[in-house]
């Protein structure tokens, strides 16, 4: 026993371990491997990519979140009613309309962080609450102030992505590549001039998708201080920055698998073991559906033949399955060739497909190589590709409609977090290649050159792309030519035509932006004869170049699709007052009887139609 004790103490002590030792803590040592050198790096470049943001104001689903979101406007005050409702309560309660998305959407963090912020910017008192969040949008005093507060939250959008990308560092160099803080460092990298992260940090709405990812980062980082110091402080952390991450978005929920498979890959430790120590962290996930359900309940649904919401209603199952297992491939291409890029990807963007489309196998074969490679390196233990598709693979699945759909068919946000497993194998791939080229000097410079292309490509493509986010207006306008099936980018381009003529003081110019609207409206209309909103805008705009019959023509339409439609009764009654204004009495009394037929309570067709009588008495 002595001498087997003497012999492991010399292979311990060999030269060979020695120098290994020696040369890697040189090399943690050199200027270039230190986290404050990588961290500031990366922040310079997050602010080169990305400061252009800032001169954005809003577009898309900010308008949900932000714009039209009473509880926001509230401050402080209104963080409660964030946490006890669903994330689009307030907006479908302005427009008396359900929240048709499947499943809900509970993730008030982010929307907690615009309420603290609009403390910082003024908030509105609870009298002129109602007003504020009806007349949004509109031009005016009010219009200049929200689009100044916007222009604030996007720095403050730029502050929650640097420190995403510092923590994203630290996750790597504490729980990846301990060992190799280069690699991590070039991971980073990749991840932050991506391209495809442009709606991300670009829309302010999209802050869930950083505030998610950051907490389980935080996570990881966390537990494994724990693992190491035994210290409960940093269990608590922990299982805090879980629960936090679960609050900005149901990625989270991926933990309870990517926990334990990197305790058995990173820290070597036994499938049951591994499997044991993850068990706060199913408590804690168990304590968020509770609170998740008793808020936004199980009766969410998505209409079976609205397209709008849900955009497979249209295919038979067998197109709706090919479709979706295609559409998955979208994001590998995007990874690989971000450019163009789109803000909408819904109905009919992607053709509905089937099983003799040869892009549906490649795209299944392509996932099942994936899989079984992943099965494979865990078994082998190829830790770092084990955890990087790993990691990729289980955030895809999350938005993949296999299981919840997501309300649409595929997203550039949605691909985010996986991103990070991407860059994190791309960054390895890298560095392997490096290793293999000889002599070491042209592996070093060769990995620099490519690195180098690769960052100055992804800033150049992000710089591009950032300002198209700067309003609804400017992004449609952009990415109608990419999309240019696209259901909703057509009917919302037109909707801002219609909106900008609003501002026009010339009339030929206003004339001019409501037909280049009802152009658009068509087309939406023709790729969705049931789009209810364009019925209603186009109608809208022909009532505003003087063209009332045009307009009767879509709000009959919109009565023929859905009597019920809330907004009705208003647009019979609007335009029973331009006939009457035009001496077209009888015109006028059929447009206030249907106004009373939809709504029998409605004073003003009532009070209308008496005056009606008397005029025609004189």
């Amino acid at each position: 026993m002595p001498k087997q004790k003497k012999k492991n103490t010399k292979e311990a002590l060999s030269p060979t371990t020695v120098g290994g030792r020696i040369a890697e803590s040189r090399s943690e040592q050199l200027w270039y491997t230190r986290f404050r050198i990588q961290a500031v790096v990366l922040l310079i470049m997050m602010l080169i990519c990305y400061s252009n943001t800032v001169n954005n104001e809003y577009a898309l689903d900010d308008n949900i979140v932000i714009v039209k979101n009473e509880f926001v406007y509230q401050g402080l005050a209104g963080i409660p009613g964030i946490l006890g409702h669903d994330a689009f309560y307030s907006y479908c309660n302005l427009t008396n309309s359900a929240n048709l998305l499947a499943g809900g959407r509970y993730r008030p963090l982010s929307i907690a962080t615009f309420a603290a912020e609009q403390q910082l910017l003024g908030t509105v008192p609870d009298m002129d609450l109602d007003s504020v969040v009806q007349h949004a949008g509109l031009a005016g005093p009010q219009q200049d102030k929200l689009i100044s507060d916007m222009h604030a939250r996007h720095g403050f959008n730029l502050i929650w992505a640097g420190l995403l990308i510092v923590v994203i560092l630290y996750f790597l160099r504490c729980v990846v590549f301990p060992h190799q803080p280069l690699v991590a460092f070039v991971a980073a990298l990749l991840f932050l001039v991506h391209p495809v992260h442009s709606e991300v940090i670009a829309n302010i709405k999209s802050r869930d998708e950083i505030m998610s990812l950051l907490f389980i980062c935080l996570t990881f980082i966390a537990t494994f201080r724990h693992l190491s110091t035994h210290r409960p402080i940093w269990l608590i952390a922990a299982l805090a920055a879980y629960f936090l991450a679960l609050l900005s978005k149901e990625y989270a929920l991926n933990l309870v698998v990517l926990l334990p498979l990197s305790f058995y890959l990173f820290k070597d430790f036994p499938f049951k073991k591994s499997v044991a120590l993850s068990g706060y962290y199913f408590a804690v996930a168990v304590l968020y559906f509770v609170i998740r359900f008793s808020i936004v309940g199980f009766n969410h649904t998505v209409p079976d033949t609205d397209v709008w919401n849900n955009p497979y209603a249209l295919a038979t199952g067998a197109q709706t399955l090919a479709t979706k297992i295609a559409a998955l491939f979208f994001y590998i291409r995007v990874l690989i060739a971000p450019w163009p890029l789109s803000s909408d990807y819904s109905y009919a963007s992607i053709p509905y497909t089937d099983f003799a489309d040869f892009k549906v196998w490649i795209s299944l074969l392509v996932h099942a190589a994936l899989i079984a490679l992943t099965i494979w390196s865990i078994r082998k233990k190829q830790n770092i590709i084990a955890f990087a598709l790993a990691f990729y693979l289980l955030n895809l699945f999350m938005v993949s409609n296999l299981v919840v759909d997501t309300g649409g068919t595929v997203g550039e946000r949605l691909i985010f977090h996986s991103s990070l497993g991407f860059s994190i194998l791309l960054g390895w791939l890298i560095s392997l290649g490096a290793k293999y080229l000889k002599p070491a000097s042209v592996g070093i410079i060769a990995s620099s050159i490519l690195v180098s292309v690769l960052c100055l490509l992804g800033t150049f493509l992000t710089i591009m792309r950032n300002p198209d986010w700067k309003n609804d207006f400017s992004l449609f306008s952009h990415d109608v030519k990419i999309q240019p099936n696209s259901l909703l980018l057509n009917a919302n381009l037109g909707v801002a035509w219609i909106n900008k003529a609003d501002t026009e003081k010339d009339s030929l110019t206003r004339a001019d932006d409501l037909n280049r609207g009802i152009v658009l409206l068509n087309k939406a209309i023709a790729i969705y004869p049931k789009c209810l909103p364009a019925y209603v805008n186009r109608g809208l705009a022909w009532f505003r170049l003087g063209e009332p019959d045009s307009a009767l023509t879509n709000y009959d339409k919109l009565y023929e699709l859905i009597p019920g439609f809330n907004q009705l009764p208003g647009l019979y009654y609007n335009l029973g007052v331009y006939y009457f204004l035009h001496r077209r009495y009888p015109e006028a009394e059929s447009a206030w009887k249907r106004t009373l037929q939809l709504n029998p309570g409605n004073d003003d067709a009532k009070h209308a139609l008496m005056v009606l009588g008397q005029q025609r008495t004189i």
